[in-house]
């Protein structure tokens, strides 16, 4: 059996980058470059015909202890297989080209001990990668879509009455990306909080995406210029992301609220969707939900070899 020319796929995948504009944020590869600590780092899987790529699966690959490891990179919610868009004949004809692709795509892969991928919401059917022995775990973004309706009379009453109270001063990209870590850091430290993630690497990413012109930073200012919240909001073609956002401990009151709606609305008014990210924690998930948006799922898809389910099972009796 031939072996896999990942540098090529790769190459290939850049230039399809370019070419396919449906190719998600996350996906691409420039946000991928971004991403992680090396360019090596990240491999593709490609699956081709005549040529023609039909299938992409971009991820993470590392070895942690002696296991390797598949999975999407830091900061790269929303990932899984690019399949291009065509035609089909039956809906059977759609599962049974998705399959196709699927198959090609795993026997591609390089050896692996923990297969663990968030796929992009526009995935739907997992059904070829449960044939193949993997399993699925559900999770659920909010996504607010644009719409002609005034945005502030959908917003849960007390969430509309924190907005019009707040008197706050919203800048667009005001703060620098040093000025931004910094804030980050501080609004951390006001609640006795640490990152859970080198400062370096989000300036890296986030010049990347500075870049691209696909960054926004938003920032709330009190009357007497202070900074009491601030997140980053990033682009393609279809959505911006809410990211980052945070706030300084005590000096919050609104601004938060007020800051978040200000970047629905520049999201909607460039005819894009706002997409929360979503959370599984409560306090997050609800503060989202005040701004009654859409549920969204998506799926992660894991799979396990057998050397790393045996060392599990050890570890699990170790720990008995």
């Amino acid at each position: 059996m031939s072996t896999y020319d990942f540098e090529e796929a790769k190459q290939k995948y850049r230039r399809l980058c370019i070419e396919e504009l449906s190719i998600n944020i996350y996906m691409q590869d420039w946000y991928l470059d971004g991403a992680v600590e090396r360019q090596e780092d990240w491999k593709v899987v490609l699956s081709e015909d005549n040529g023609v790529i039909q299938a992409a699966f971009p991820f993470r690959y590392l070895k942690k202890h002696g296991m390797y490891y598949i999975e999407n990179p830091w900061n790269c919610a929303r990932m899984g297989m690019w399949i291009r868009k065509r035609e089909y004949k039956s809906r059977l004809d759609e599962l049974l080209t998705h399959k196709r692709l699927t198959e090609d795509i795993l026997e591609k892969l390089p050896r692996y001990d923990v297969f663990r991928i968030n796929f992009h919401s526009g995935f739907h059917n997992w059904m070829p990668f449960f044939w193949n022995g993997f399993s699925e775990q559900s999770y659920y973004s909010m996504v607010i879509f644009p719409t002609e309706e005034k945005l502030l009379s959908k917003i849960n009453r007390m969430r509309r009455r924190q907005i019009q109270g707040g008197q706050y001063v919203i800048n667009e990209n005001k703060l620098s990306i040093e000025g931004y870590c910094s804030f980050l850091i501080k609004s951390y430290e006001s609640r006795g909080k640490q990152l859970a993630y080198d400062i370096k690497q989000l300036e890296k990413l986030l010049m990347a995406l500075k870049s691209h012109d696909a960054c926004f930073i938003y920032s709330a200012e009190n009357d007497r210029g202070e900074v009491l919240a601030a997140n980053v909001v990033i682009q393609d073609r279809d959505r911006r992301y809410l990211q980052f956002l945070s706030q300084i401990k005590g000096k919050e009151g609104n601004s938060q609220s007020a800051l978040v709606f200000y970047a629905i609305n520049r999201a909607v008014e460039s005819g894009r969707c706002f997409d929360f990210e979503g959370s599984m924690l409560p306090g997050i998930c609800e503060f989202y939900a005040s701004y009654n948006p859409e549920w969204e799922t998506y799926h992660m898809v894991y799979g396990y070899s057998k050397r790393y389910r045996l060392l599990d099972a050890l570890r699990t009796i170790g720990r008995g």
